[in-house]
């Protein structure tokens, strides 16, 4: 590939998040990047997969190349706005607002892959987002769940500590699933 056709393509926008942490902790995204390679590597060969808590879908392209479609769904509408205007030329790429503690995504799914959202669901809800999780989950498909462990909470910025009301253990999360 020469120059040109690098020029041609036009840069990347990433979104909110993800600019945010490119100008203040770049270590984090790139954390953040090498987790959605593990789960795309993980569920290479599937056809269909659903992201729940996909944020502004910055492992979205990595997610793609291992997959047909990827619908990815979040709490925050604006954001869900923002990547549906992002990536409107990505026919593959669907998105929604949706509160899974109370719904389940529509259609049926080979993979499910949740990255840090757990943590954020308050206990009482959980069973829900759990069970709202795999309902569209295909019966031989593969769901992946990533949260922080509750040791790393020493390590964990103020922000972090505040918004994460329902951290894990091995034991717990093995509990709850």
């Amino acid at each position: 590939i020469h120059f040109d056709q690098y020029v041609q393509q036009g840069p990347v926008q990433l979104g909110p998040y993800s600019s945010y942490a490119w100008r203040n902790d770049p270590r984090h995204l790139f954390f953040t990047l090498a987790r959605y390679k593990f789960c795309a590597k993980l569920m290479q060969g599937r056809t269909s997969l659903l992201e729940v808590g996909c944020g502004d879908a910055v492992g979205a392209p990595l997610l793609l190349q291992s997959f047909g479609k990827l619908h990815g769904v979040d709490l925050e509408s604006a954001v869900i706005d923002d990547n549906i205007y992002r990536y409107r030329q990505e026919s593959r790429l669907t998105f929604a607002a949706m509160d899974v503690t109370s719904d389940s995504p529509s259609g049926s799914f080979d993979g499910v892959v949740s990255l840090d959202v757990i943590e954020h669901i308050h206990s009482e809800k959980e069973e829900a987002f759990l069970c709202n999780l795999v309902e569209p989950l295909a019966l031989q498909g593969v769901c992946i769940i990533g949260t922080p462990n509750i040791t790393s909470q020493q390590y964990a910025s103020e922000n972090s500590r505040a918004g994460h009301i329902n951290l894990k253990d091995h034991a717990s999360l093995q509990a709850s699933l």
